[in-house]
């Protein structure tokens, strides 16, 4: 069986779920998380681009980790590099 790969995104506040997810996949997909994606002589976003390139899925787990000022409202909202991985991650599926 040829296993699926798999990136799992989340905020660094949130790396507790993502072990969770991470352990419950293990068995069915290689599981690429967030942490171990990144390459030491390559930015950030070019490691981003490279495993949106390499995965067959991906998991962005987006929970209320920044308190925001939106129209004079405070509100709680997922960390920006989760969205921004989710756009990078969708758009890669075209």
């Amino acid at each position: 069986m040829a296993y699926k790969r798999l990136f799992i995104g989340s905020s660094a506040e949130q790396l507790a779920i993502l072990s969770k997810v991470e352990e419950e996949l293990k068995d069915v997909a290689i599981c690429i998380p967030w942490t171990k994606a990144f390459s030491i002589n390559k930015s950030a976003l070019d490691s981003l681009i490279k495993q949106a390139k390499l995965s067959d899925y991906a998991i962005l787990i987006a929970t209320k980790d920044d308190l925001v000022k939106k129209r004079s409202k405070k509100v709680l909202s997922p960390r920006d590099n989760v969205i921004l991985e989710f756009g990078l991650f969708l758009g890669a599926t075209s």
